[in-house]
Order: C-alpha cells, then structure tokens, then sequence
C-alpha cells in the first residue's frame, strides 16, 4: 500500500523560492503532482519528497514544516548594489558561508584540543588607525616579502601561503563543494571573513580574475585585523563604497598591494607612457586589476579627475573582456580531480582533518563531510595527495 504524506503548499512554494526557483517546475515536470493537491496541501510519497528535498537543496524536514520560516542571515552582509544595500542571498552563497562555519567550527574544537595558539592578527587593528600604517603592520605580522613574481598565479599562490603560516584559513573556490552545478557568482560576493581567535578564515570567490582575488584576499584579511565577520562584494574600483567597513578594508589592500611611494617611483619613472599604457604595464608590477592602479593614481593626486573619468569606463570593458577570456580559457583546461579539490581547501584545515581521522580522533564519516568528499575511497585518494598512506 502506496503511503502518501501531506506537504504544505506554502512550504513548498518558499523551498522553491529559496532556491531560486519556482513551483511552477515541479507541476510542468510531474503534470500528475496537480491532482494531488488537496485545498492547502499536496500529498507525495516520501521518495518523491526526497527527489524534491535533493533538487532545491534543503533539509528533508524542512518540507514537513507547518509553516516556512524566515532565515537570517549567518554573518553580517557588507555588500551593496548600486549603492544601496544587498538584501537577498542566495542559496549557493548561504551554502558555503554554513560549509565553511562547520569547518571552522570543527578547527576550533580541534586548536583548543591540540593547545595551538590564538591567532594574534584577530583584533589586531580598528578603523582608527591609518590603513597605510594597518598594512604595514599587517606585512610585519605576515613576514612578507616582496617577491618578484611575474604570474599572478605564483603571487596569489605566494600570498596563500604566508597567510595560511600566519594561521589563517583560507578557502579558495568558484563552487558549493566540489559540485560544479552549483557556480558562485562574483556579482552577489567576491568573499566572506569569519573571524575567531583561533580558527580565522577567508573565503575567496575564484569566480573572479586571478588579480581581483588577490585584492578580495588581503581585504578579507583586513577584516580579520579588525575581528570583522562578513560577506563582502566591494572592490577597490566600485565608486561608490558605502560601509565605513569595506572603505577601511579597500584601503589596506591598495596600501598594502600597491604602496604609495613604489607606485610613485614607477610612475616617475614611466612619464613618457600614455596613462593607459602606464597603467597596464604598472598592472604587471603589482599583480592587481588595472581599475585598482587608477584609482590608487587618483587617490595619490597623480592624475586628474578627468583623466581618472576618461578611462574608468574603458579599463572596466578591458577587466570584464578579460574575465570572459579566463572563464573560456578554464573551460578548456581539465587538471586531476583531487589537485583541484586541495586547491579549494585550506591545507592547514586537510592536514588537521586527515591526521585527526587516521589517528582515530574523527569518523571517517564525519571527515568525509569536512572535505567535501562523498566516501571512504575519494578520502583515501585526498589523503594520498597531501603524501598520507590509505586509511584502508
């Protein structure tokens, strides 16, 4: 005997919504699902609700609720669009800020366990202070070094490293997990900070160019100094930047990507160059979006307003020309599974995971989960790829 369950239409209507979708689907996909609805209610058997639960990405219960609930927001939302305040988030973003808060979660209880030490760049600074001087204090706390690097793949790599030393978290990736149906989209957030005094982590959107991530990381970092949660989508050429927050966090990145008395020194140095091309040769040097070095011309007093309106515009083309060129170009490019796995992963936060489950610390289950990997042997193969033996 076929058991059916009564669903609430509304609740069903809101998962829908909260993923981004509409009813409408379900009844176009199964016309027969319209003869099942009975005044405010639909009656399914439970394999149909969990094919439901599974496309709009929600827990099975939440479909037996009485009533849809409102969600609030995990972390505070910094992001604006046209420059007013971005009030919806969708379920892709919702997704990974809660992935990443189990893991940080799980980082936590393992640091206070191991006695690691607090991370002391966690409250380091307040939007009193100079961001020029924050960036500075914050490459001393780094022990960072100018590299002479002439990829912005090899910087950003860099980057990651010394920032993971200093023992933050850092999560790289342009995907829910490893699920590559489920894509971040750069225009809803560049990144996200969860600060905490011993498992601090950032969040990049690789979505994006490689040089606008290596801004949205120091500026994520930036919101670490100031023990500052949030999800931002500012970037250093928007004009209009309306948190006190995200104008603070902007301004250590260019300080510390871009100081002021190097750039003055190439621009000297290059007086003979159209802006345009000064400005795409400087873009080389410090490995950031060629809209970040205008605006650090015109914050310096280099160039003049007019010059800064004249070619905003234009650099703007050139930026979303090139990161259709590297969405293209990632297309084509299909490197091993599991390099591109670690890569989205803090290697501090695997070598922790891994070394806790193969010493009995953790369920493999539960690691399973933490890595966003879906059974024992895809761990064992993740395992093997930061030089561990097999579990099995």
């Amino acid at each position: 005997m076929t058991v059916y369950l009564p669903i609430k239409l509304n609740v069903l209507e809101w998962a829908y919504k909260r993923a981004g979708l509409s009813l409408s689907e379900l009844f176009t996909k199964h016309p027969g699902y319209k003869n099942k609805v009975s005044g405010l209610n639909i009656a399914l058997t439970m394999s149909q609700v969990k094919e439901i639960a599974t496309h709009v990405h929600i827990p099975l219960g939440f479909l037996f609720l009485n009533e849809p609930f409102e969600e609030s927001l995990p972390i505070k939302d910094f992001r604006t669009l046209n420059n007013k305040v971005a009030k919806k988030i969708s379920l892709n973003l919702r997704d990974v800020i809660n992935q990443c808060q189990l893991q940080q979660d799980w980082y936590i209880e393992y640091a206070e366990e191991n006695e690691l030490e607090k991370c002391s760049l966690v409250n380091k600074s307040n939007l009193d202070e100079d961001p020029k001087d924050a960036a500075e204090k914050l490459k001393i706390y780094l022990n960072y070094n100018e590299k002479d690097l002439s990829k912005a793949d090899d910087y950003r790599r860099y980057l990651r490293a010394v920032i993971e030393q200093s023992g933050v978290l850092v999560f790289i990736s342009s995907t829910v997990g490893n699920n590559n149906t489920r894509p971040l989209d750069i225009n809803e957030f560049r990144g996200f900070a969860l600060s905490d005094p011993y498992a601090p982590l950032i969040f990049i959107n690789s979505s994006d160019s490689v040089s606008a991530q290596i801004f949205t990381m120091i500026h994520e970092l930036a919101h670490i100094m100031l023990g500052e949660s949030g999800i931002s989508n500012e970037a250093m050429e928007e004009i209009f930047v309306s948190s006190q927050i995200e104008k603070w966090c902007n301004a250590v990145a260019a300080n510390f990507l871009v100081p002021e008395d190097k750039l003055k020194l190439l621009y000297e140095q290059n007086y003979k160059l159209s802006l345009y091309d000064l400005i795409v040769s400087l873009v080389f040097k410090f490995h950031v979006s060629s809209l970040v070095i205008l605006r650090r011309l015109y914050e310096l007093n280099l160039i003049e307003k007019d010059e800064f309106s004249n070619l905003f515009n234009r650099l703007k083309k050139d930026a979303l020309k090139e990161l259709q060129l590297r969405k293209e170009e990632k297309s084509k490019k299909s490197p091993p599974y599991y390099q591109v796995a670690l890569s989205r992963l803090s290697k501090n936060f695997c070598h922790a995971v891994i070394s806790s489950t193969l010493s009995g610390n953790v369920l493999y289950r539960d690691a399973c989960i933490l890595l966003n990997k879906t059974n024992l042997k895809g761990f064992d193969k993740f395992a093997s790829t930061l030089g561990y033996i097999k579990a099995m």
